[in-house]
């Protein structure tokens, strides 16, 4: 799940509303007349604090993180995956040695796991006073149904996520559709003109298909085009766009440094010699499964929209395949 590799304090997702888990940690901050309402994300080795609640008295701020070294509260909820209430922090010496305790203002702690719908933990939400407390059950209660709240919102965003994911890939290889060269192809042009890069793209076509179909069948066929599809993902970078545009037609999008065309013509032989050894021996006697590209270039300078791009591409990629079919006769 790609959303649970973003840090939602520096990446959030563009249909969060975070207006609402601010309003929920304002609304923490009221019930319980508390210092602080916060939900906090663990990712990697850290956590960090998304929304805060915006009362005068808060002392966590949204650009607050700490190591998952540091003994803390929601190291210990995200570690037993329940909840933890902690209603006076110098009442035994459990937490007296806690940094947010010996070193800082932390005397009560009501916090509950949120998690993602494949059932890892987010992270927590949590109410934090300066004070002892004494919260009713009700309250607890309350806490639960706000974290249930925000667990709803992760499955939403991960519903879309999903439908998203389904809208731009290729059902037969995993890799992009049109739709989705097109949705990123946009973003790498202006990745290209931020980072002064040069942008390259490829296009790929598989040689002979139609007597592989014509012959064995299209189950088969659809056999050598998954193949071809793993060789292109071996062979380019995990940062390039990848996508099947056509039944047997490919188009590979990579920002490069300037110079970089024999680097790239090396990862199109590297594709064709491991995608014509898989099936070397298999269609020896009766078909040469290959492969022909065409790569074109472009510069910061050269302002063109994306399926012209493609076009001259496509374009190089059939005086490959023409040139191939002379040298044969």
């Amino acid at each position: 799940m790609a959303l649970s590799k973003r840090c939602f304090r520096v990446d959030p997702p563009k249909s969060l509303d975070i207006g609402k888990w601010q309003i929920t940690v304002d609304l923490i901050s009221r019930i319980y007349h508390t210092s602080c309402g916060v939900i906090v994300q663990f990712k990697g080795n850290e956590f960090s604090t998304i929304v805060t609640s915006s009362n005068h008295d808060n002392f966590l701020s949204p650009e607050d993180s700490w190591s998952w070294e540091i003994k803390s509260f929601c190291r210990r909820v995200v570690e037993t995956r329940e909840q933890l209430y902690v209603n006076d922090a110098l009442a035994g010496d459990e937490w007296t040695d806690a940094p947010p305790v010996c070193q800082g203002p932390v005397r009560s702690y009501l916090g509950f796991p949120i998690f993602w719908p494949d059932g890892r933990v987010f992270g927590t939400i949590c109410s934090i006073d300066t004070k002892s407390t004494n919260y009713e059950i009700s309250f607890i209660e309350l806490m639960q149904q706000l974290r249930d709240l925000i667990s709803g919102e992760l499955q939403h965003l991960s519903d879309i996520e999903q439908l998203q994911k389904v809208a731009t890939t290729d059902a037969l290889t995993g890799l992009y559709n049109i739709r989705g060269l097109n949705s990123l192809g946009e973003k790498r042009i202006n990745d290209q003109q931020r980072f002064h890069l040069d942008l390259a793209v490829i296009y790929l076509d598989i040689d002979n298909l139609k007597q592989l179909n014509d012959k064995y069948g299209h189950e088969q066929g659809d056999v050598c085009i998954k193949v071809f599809a793993k060789s292109l993902k071996l062979s380019f970078r995990k940062t390039d766009i990848i996508a099947r545009v056509g039944g047997d037609e490919f188009v590979v999008l990579a920002l490069c440094n300037k110079g970089s065309e024999i680097e790239l013509q090396q990862s199109c032989e590297d594709v064709s010699q491991d995608f014509s050894e898989s099936f070397a021996s298999q269609y020896s006697d009766s078909i040469q499964l290959s492969m022909s590209y065409g790569i074109k270039i472009y510069d910061t300078t050269q302002s063109l929209p994306l399926k012209d791009m493609i076009s001259e591409a496509d374009r190089l990629m059939y005086a490959h395949k023409n040139r191939k079919k002379l040298a044969l006769k």
